[in-house]
């Protein structure tokens, strides 16, 4: 009998000693991916802009100074805090410390999106698949005129936003979420929002209690975003240095309120730029496409994300210039994510609506 407990002890280890490698083997070659794909994207990043990255240079390193390009660019902070202790810590050059703050921060999204999409599939076909088809669309959207370290952020914290909300997290995974938004860009302040209306329009379901709690929790992010980020503009800045290099273009209350102009753009293109540009705009277009039809199908665990992010997708067209292709960036991980997931009955999205109500009473 201790002969086979001694058989049986022995097997035990021997495959807890496996499962180990195994988990092991699988977290090196997910570093080695992501950093290889956040590489590669560094390329395609120098092929697109060329030498036009030293704007992206002195801008990180002037919001890090209190000379941003402009004023609504201050309250952005995370990113170039985190560049800017990297600089430190190494004791690089400008040009090296941003390139290491780019693959960073570019290697934390497919880090994110792999264990998302893992989470979400259990199906490592689909994970590898998901993760090239990201890097397919990044390159795309990660196009001249201008691209900042706060939107590599963006991908990171809209993949774990969209994953909340197709698995049905508990509130407090949503409100840490926006809080983190907070400091990388304002577009918090509009998620906070979406946090009230997801509320009021899943009262039913959460019971009155949870969504009045939704609803204050919503409204306090709003309060607190708005106060922070005009604390950070008026204890930071020191000057704009973006009137003087573009004093042609007009900065004020409304610089970033771009509607018109897109809309303008919209019915005016030339079939030439058309064509150029054709990728960039096949892509938002099938954004928009994915979003009305997630949001049109019925009840499904898809479509509470399709209305937050179609709703996003309008304040995108209101206040970005639309054919700034970084702004779109925050529809990839979405994108990836709800083609990636098996289809789910309107009996299993009942389920899972319903899970919160335990978590958050």
């Amino acid at each position: 009998m201790n002969q086979r407990e001694d058989w049986r002890t022995s097997g035990t280890i021997a495959r807890s000693s496996m499962r180990s490698v195994n988990r092991t083997g699988r977290i090196l070659i997910a570093l080695f991916g992501a950093g290889l794909l956040a590489a590669a994207g560094w390329d395609l990043m120098l092929a697109s802009f060329h030498f036009d990255l030293r704007e992206g240079y002195a801008l990180e390193q002037g919001m890090l100074t209190g000379h941003p390009h402009w004023r609504f660019f201050q309250n952005r902070m995370l990113a170039p805090i985190i560049f800017g202790v990297i600089r430190h810590a190494t004791g690089w050059r400008t040009p090296g410390a941003y390139q290491a703050t780019f693959i960073l921060l570019l290697s934390c999204f497919y880090l994110t999106l792999g264990g998302c999409l893992w989470n979400l599939t259990k199906r490592p076909g689909t994970v590898t698949f998901g993760l090239l088809a990201a890097f397919a669309l990044n390159a795309i959207l990660m196009r001249p005129p201008w691209f900042y370290l706060w939107d590599l952020i963006d991908l990171s914290i809209f993949t774990l936003l969209a994953w909340a909300l197709l698995s049905s997290q508990r509130l407090w995974v949503l409100t840490l979420i926006i809080a983190a938004e907070i400091f990388n860009r304002e577009i918090a302040v509009i998620l906070a929002g979406l946090l009230v209306i997801d509320a009021l329009l899943r009262r039913n379901s959460l019971g009155a209690q949870q969504a009045w709690r939704q609803t204050i929790l919503g409204v306090a992010l709003a309060i607190i975003g708005v106060i922070i980020i005009e604390g950070l503009r008026r204890a930071l800045l020191i000057a704009e240095v973006g009137p003087a290099r573009w004093p042609w273009v007009k900065s004020g209350p409304f610089f970033h309120f771009q509607i018109f102009i897109n809309m303008r753009n919209l019915f005016g293109y030339k079939p030439r730029r058309l064509t150029n540009m054709l990728p960039q705009y096949g892509t938002v277009l099938a954004f928009a496409v994915w979003l009305i039809y997630q949001a049109m199908r019925g009840i499904s665990g898809k479509r509470r994300a399709a209305l937050w992010f179609a709703t996003l997708f309008v304040a995108v067209f209101i206040f970005g210039y639309a054919e700034e292709w970084r702004v779109w960036l925050i529809f990839v991980p979405y994108l990836i994510l709800t083609l990636a997931m098996p289809p789910v009955t309107a009996a299993e999205w009942r389920a899972q609506s319903a899970a919160p109500l335990s978590a958050d009473a």
